[in-house]
């Protein structure tokens, strides 16, 4: 599985660089313009679908242009009604959309006001807590089926055991 990002196409280049951030960190994720070049008509939106309902996390680059688009309207709801974790990063310094009120206050915001590296930093934060959060581990071999006791995340833990984790998940979660 991976991380979806929905945003608005007029926000490409801002929605690069979180993509790019991610991706050079070893997350996984799904960004319509990148992953659908060989889609088109009715499988574009099939695909989309799919990707939303799979996903670990729902990233949604959000900016007035993402508030009026109707794409990124559409992908807010069903991540919503799939009940997926929404992080919400601002890319400008506005409100929630009358559209969103409802929906996205309630999940995690991030916000790039005290800067790119930060909030970036902070992205990354929150979606290795949510995959772990998804994750079976035990301090034991971590893809040994015997253990299906879910861990809280610890981070006395050594970093031994996160880097075997992490390893785990970049190269086992599609």
């Amino acid at each position: 599985m991976a991380i979806f990002i929905s945003y608005s196409t007029i926000d490409h280049k801002e929605t690069d660089i979180v993509y790019k951030s991610l991706d050079n960190n070893n997350i996984k994720c799904w960004k319509a313009d990148i992953q659908l070049r060989e889609y088109g008509g009715e499988e574009y939106e099939t695909e989309i679908v799919k990707q939303i309902e799979q996903c670990d996390a729902f990233v949604v680059v959000y900016s007035r242009n993402a508030i009026d688009s109707r794409w990124v309207n559409g992908e807010i709801t069903l991540a919503f009604n799939s009940n997926k974790r929404i992080i919400t990063f601002f890319i400008e310094n506005i409100d929630f959309g009358q559209k969103h009120k409802l929906k996205l206050p309630q999940f995690q915001s991030i916000t790039i006001k005290d800067g790119w590296d930060l909030a970036l930093s902070s992205l990354y934060k929150s979606i290795v807590r949510i995959i772990s959060a998804n994750v079976v581990t035990s301090t034991n071999d971590i893809p040994n089926e015997k253990h299906k006791e879910i861990m809280p995340l610890d981070h006395n833990r050594s970093k031994g055991f996160f880097s075997k984790l992490f390893n785990y998940l970049t190269n086992n979660i599609q």
